[in-house]
């Protein structure tokens, strides 16, 4: 991945990313040497990896040192845990629509009048919208992209029959940096995913 392609959802031809399936993995065989990874800024100045930074030091022709950071490319394990959220407050363009009946209210908080902003912080402290995750509700940054059609109107329904989910989040952490300290996400087809067919990704990423 990297900051350079922030693919539109049609299509979504995974031009500088790439999602792999692999329905069996024997641990035992996987790679787990990347030192054929050469050590060059170029490769990893674009990418959300912090990686480890090597310090060169040369001397130059005034006799002075200089210095040069040399960040190499890393692989990093994301561990999850099984549970359940409601729709989260923080982006996610499917909270409204979820949550407000009411059709005079243009949000759901509006209905609390002077008490909105104490209950929603306290309903984004129950149900916090980041964090590395695998389905659920995304949490953004600015807003979701999936809450807009092709001609850049807001949709005010959600595709029942085959909308685009989450399929990866990513934070940031202390390995992972989106810009300033943005959230990354993998979306997919609700039809593909039941398929495993991983060649359709919708990949984007956001900051503050």
């Amino acid at each position: 991945m990297d900051y350079d392609w922030v693919n539109k959802p049609e299509p979504a031809p995974q031009r500088n990313f790439r999602v792999l399936y692999h329905a069996d993995v024997n641990e035992a065989e996987a790679r787990t040497d990347f030192s054929f990874l050469e050590d060059d800024e170029k490769y990893f100045d674009y990418t959300p990896l912090a990686g480890h930074v090597s310090i060169l030091k040369r001397i130059r022709p005034d006799g002075n040192w200089s210095f040069k950071e040399i960040t190499h490319g890393i692989c990093l394990r994301l561990h999850f845990e099984r549970t359940e959220e409601p729709p989260l407050d923080n982006g996610d363009y499917r909270f409204d629509i979820l949550m407000n009946q009411n059709p005079d209210h243009w949000s759901f908080w509006e209905q609390f009048g002077e008490k909105t902003d104490e209950l929603r912080e306290q309903y984004n402290a129950l149900h916090p919208p980041f964090g590395h995750k695998v389905g659920g509700y995304a949490g953004f940054t600015q807003d979701d992209p999936r809450a807009y059609n092709n001609e850049g109107d807001y949709v005010k329904r959600i595709d029942r029959k085959n909308p685009w989910v989450l399929l990866l989040q990513m934070e940031s952490d202390d390995h992972l940096q989106w810009g300033d300290c943005g959230v990354g996400h993998l979306f997919i087809r609700r039809q593909d995913l039941l398929n495993r067919d991983f060649s359709q990704i919708w990949y984007h990423w956001d900051c503050c």
